[in-house]
């Protein structure tokens, strides 16, 4: 999620667009949503499917702004990864 939010920045996003605050913030997790048709009746070439969305928030206004994490892939290997569980929890 840092290469993420390092590229989000390199594209020019350091203010919110909505009130001009400079107190943006990536979300810790990503959003998982659903695209198109039902749920679990996708198919490759049907355009449904599941999304898993970057999200950025304004901490002065709650303005959330909303970006694909499959647009940041190079390829080289997962985007977004499950972290470990913490020992003794």
């Amino acid at each position: 999620m840092a290469l993420i939010s390092e590229r989000i920045a390199q594209l020019g996003l350091s203010s919110c667009p909505v009130c001009a605050g400079e107190t943006l913030g990536m979300m810790h997790h990503p959003l998982v949503a659903h695209r198109g048709g039902i749920v679990g009746g996708a198919t490759e070439d049907s355009g449904t499917g599941t999304v898993y969305l970057v999200a950025v928030e304004c901490h002065l206004c709650g303005h959330v702004l909303f970006f694909n994490s499959e647009r940041f892939s190079t390829g080289d290997g997962p985007l977004i990864e499950r972290e470990a569980p913490k020992s003794g929890a």
